[in-house]
C-alpha cells in the first residue's frame, strides 16, 4: 500500500548506494549492460557498489565480470558453485550490501538504469521502498501477459500480504528493510512479498518496460509455473488449508 511520508527531504545528502544484480549466462548483454549502467552511476556523485551474483553461469559471464571489475573497483562479485535460483542470488546480494539504500535489478536492461536517479529522488523524500510499476510489460506474447496478470490476481486473492500489480523485483529498499530481510531466513523466498510484508513507507514509479535488447529470457513455461507455485506457497498457508 502506498503511504505518504511523515517528513519530506529527510535523507542526508552524503549517502551510499548498493546495486544487487543477479547474472545467469548473460554474455550476450553483459557488456552492453555495464556500458549503459556506469555513466548513470557516475552521474549520481555518491559512493556506490555493484554486487554482481554469478548464479552458476556456464558461459563466459564470470570472466566478463572479472574484466569489468579490473576497470571499476566498485564492482564486487559473488560466484555461486551452481545455480541456486534468482531469490537466492538476490538474498546473497542483500546480505552483503553496505549501502544506505539498495536497488535490486536485472542485467537484461528491461530494468532501465536511467531510473536509478528517480528511485533515489523518491527515497530522499522519505520513502523507504520505491518500486517500479510497468505501464508496458515488455513481455513478448499475449499468453505470457495474460498469465502474468492472473498470477498477481491469484496471489493477492490467497495471500495475507498483497503485492503491487505489474511490479517485479526492480525496486529500491532502505537499509531498514534490508536489516529486516536479513533476519528472515526461509529457504523458499519471494522477495516481492517479503519487502511488502516488512511494511514501511512505500511508493511507486511508473515506466514502460523496454523489450529485451539482446539475449534470451531464462523464464520458460516450466520455470514460470514453478516460480508462481513457490511464490504462493512460501508466502501464505491458505492454499494448504
Amino acid at each position: 500500500m502506498t503511504e505518504t511520508p511523515t517528513t519530506a527531504g529527510q535523507r542526508k545528502e552524503k549517502v551510499t548506494l548498493s546495486l544487487v544484480v543477479p547474472f545467469l549466462n548473460e554474455t550476450a548483454i553483459l557488456n552492453l549492460f555495464f556500458t549503459e549502467l556506469m555513466p548513470q552511476m557516475e552521474k549520481l556523485k555518491i559512493p556506490y557498489e555493484i554486487l554482481c551474483i554469478d548464479n552458476g553461469s556456464t558461459d563466459e559471464t564470470y570472466a566478463q565480470l572479472l574484466m569489468w571489475r579490473t576497470k571499476h573497483p566498485e564492482i564486487k562479485i559473488i560466484k555461486f558453485s551452481r545455480y541456486f535460483g534468482k531469490e537466492a542470488a538476490l538474498t546473497a546480494g542483500i546480505d552483503h550490501a553496505t549501502g544506505d539504500a539498495v536497488i535490486l535489478m536485472d542485467p537484461d536492461l528491461q530494468d532501465p538504469p536511467e531510473l536509478i536517479p528517480v528511485f533515489l529522488e523518491k527515497w530522499r523524500e522519505g520513502y523507504e521502498m520505491v518500486y517500479a510499476t510497468r505501464r508496458k510489460s515488455g513481455i513478448e506474447t499475449r499468453s505470457k501477459t495474460f498469465l502474468n496478470t492472473m498470477f498477481y490476481k491469484i496471489f493477492n486473492f490467497v495471500s495475507e500480504t498483497s503485492i503491487p500489480f505489474k511490479t517485479g523485483d526492480f525496486r529500491l529498499v532502505d537499509a531498514k528493510i534490508v536489516e529486516v530481510l536479513r533476519h528472515v531466513r526461509e529457504k523458499s523466498r519471494f522477495l516481492r512479498a517479503l519487502t511488502a510484508w516488512a511494511g514501511f513507507k512505500s511508493t511507486s514509479i511508473l515506466f514502460d518496460r523496454p523489450d529485451r535488447k539482446k539475449g534470451r529470457s531464462k523464464s520458460n513455461w516450466f520455470f514460470l509455473w514453478s516460480y508462481a507455485l513457490d511464490a504462493i506457497i512460501s508466502t501464505t498457508t491458505r492454499p494448504l488449508r
